[in-house]
């Protein structure tokens, strides 16, 4: 028997109709609608988790996807939006995974060593 930890991303944005394309073809009936904002010119979609246990194929199969999304979400040039991966369920351990900013701030550290950023994510890495 296995942990049953759900992991979800979740995706806004002005321009997302591609990401909303690729991740149908990555995760299919897991993906939601785009649903539009109420007040802006926004949409959403969820890539909805795939309730396998920890550890079983499935859910390894799913972490890939995630994953392999997550990264050509980066390199799509029609993308403008944001991004965030959420895990929640039986270990009590509820959290944000990832997210398109967090992307975004490793990734200005990397080209600035030294920089406020930088000294951020070190304190949150337990090394101040």
């Amino acid at each position: 028997m296995g942990l049953i930890q759900h992991n979800a991303i979740i995706v806004t944005g002005w321009e997302i109709e591609g990401a909303h394309e690729l991740a149908v073809e990555a995760f299919g009936s897991l993906v939601s609608p785009l649903v539009p904002g109420a007040a802006s010119q926004t949409y959403s979609f969820l890539i909805a988790p795939d309730g396998s246990k920890e550890g079983w194929s499935t859910s390894d199969k799913y972490d890939r996807l995630r994953s392999q999304f997550k990264d050509q979400l980066e390199s799509l040039a029609d993308f403008h939006g944001y991004w965030v991966e959420v895990c929640f369920g039986e270990n009590e351990n509820d959290r944000v995974v990832d997210g398109s900013l967090e992307r975004a701030i490793r990734r200005q550290a990397l080209r600035s060593p030294g920089t406020l950023i930088d000294y951020t994510i070190e304190i949150e890495r337990g090394n101040p």
